[in-house]
């Protein structure tokens, strides 16, 4: 009969493989996701060349299911930053992209308007270009005033990230 610090032992390195083993695979998943988005950062660009970019690193989740962390910036104003997190769904030759993006005034003698938006995408499959449409509230601390925003579904393309 073994004796019960063997067991306990066998028990411990037993739990040790396994946790050992999840979290490898749960670190590939994380580099290696599949389909177009890898764990690379990629890039989308809103409204032709001078309009906003967005910035993601797509975590696979597995099922097609992503999680996404990034920002939205202008390239104009090399200050400006838009932290976003969301998700990405994979379905029927979409991208369906779910993500909040918020952002703080800066300081800057221009820049008063602070704000919290809610933004959907839908993307083709094949060439990840589509439609992105964004909802939020804004705070101008300049003229005191705060108003909801709405656009209506504009064009965003995949383009390479500079």
């Amino acid at each position: 009969m073994k004796s019960r610090a063997s067991t306990v032992s066998f028990l411990i390195l037993a739990i040790g493989f396994a946790l050992g083993f999840a979290f490898h695979d749960w670190n590939n998943s994380t580099v290696e996701a599949q389909g177009p988005f890898r764990g690379a950062e990629i890039c989308f660009q809103v409204e032709g060349p001078t309009g906003p970019r967005i910035r993601v690193a797509a975590t696979n989740l597995g099922n097609n299911h992503y999680l996404l962390a990034g920002r939205v910036e202008e390239p104009s104003d090399p200050t400006f930053i838009e932290p976003i997190f969301g998700n990405l769904e994979i379905k029927a030759g979409k991208v369906h992209m779910s993500f909040v993006s918020s952002r703080s005034a800066t300081g800057m003698p221009d820049d008063t308007t602070s704000g919290g938006f809610i933004n959907n995408v839908v993307l083709d499959i094949g060439t990840l270009s589509g439609t992105v449409q964004t909802f939020g509230i804004e705070h101008d601390s300049a003229n005191g005033m705060t108003g909801l925003d709405h656009s209506a579904p504009v064009q965003i393309s995949r383009i390479n990230c500079p």
